[in-house]
């Protein structure tokens, strides 16, 4: 899962300038901190999902025959399976709460657009400030693409394979260092 919460510039003129801006390093001279919607559709990122929290991600010109030129559909093309995406300005505060319950919602195994509809609605039901439950805030979330749930690792799984580890070789020193001796001796 790739998630970029920065800030985005969304180019309607020139859309292959639209793109997603990295915070400047000054002792990088050879990037100029702006990848581009072009730089994009020229990478292979082979991701489950993308999570775009930057401003106006799934904006874009609308072309003929090509749709909506977006940086939404430059990680789709790049081979990112579903994207979510923001189709207007994204409030810091407000966006960080909903990602938080969108991916809480996704380790339940929930599509993921069930995920962002649950996640949403739980901000609505949360939300400090009744002002803070306008659409503004929490719908301009959209989700492009495969909306099956992600396939995570279980944490608990690799849990059990260590214990079984733990417990084949304890058997093994336990043998190996005459456990079966000692027991029978025991016996008699």
């Amino acid at each position: 899962v790739l998630h970029l919460a920065m800030h985005a510039i969304s180019d309607d003129r020139y859309p292959a300038l639209s793109g997603l801006l990295f915070t400047p390093n000054p002792a990088d001279t050879t990037y100029d901190n702006h990848l581009t919607l072009a730089e994009i559709y020229g990478l292979s990122l082979p991701a489950e999902m993308a999570v775009l929290t930057a401003c106006n991600s799934g904006a874009g010109k609308l072309r003929r025959g090509e749709g909506i030129l977006s940086l939404g559909r430059a990680f789709t093309y790049a081979g990112v399976r579903s994207t979510v995406m923001s189709q207007w300005q994204a409030a810091d505060q407000q966006t960080s709460r909903l990602m938080l319950l969108f991916y809480q919602e996704l380790e339940k195994g929930l599509p993921k657009d069930v995920a962002l509809q649950v996640a949403k609605q739980q901000y609505l039901a949360t939300a400090q400030n009744p002002d803070l439950g306008h659409p503004f805030f929490w719908a301009g979330f959209v989700l492009n693409g495969n909306a099956e749930p992600l396939s995570l690792p279980n944490p608990n799984g690799w849990y059990w394979v260590v214990l079984g580890l733990v417990v084949v070789i304890g058997v093994g020193l336990w043998r190996a260092f005459g456990g079966k001796k000692r027991v029978s001796s025991l016996v008699q």
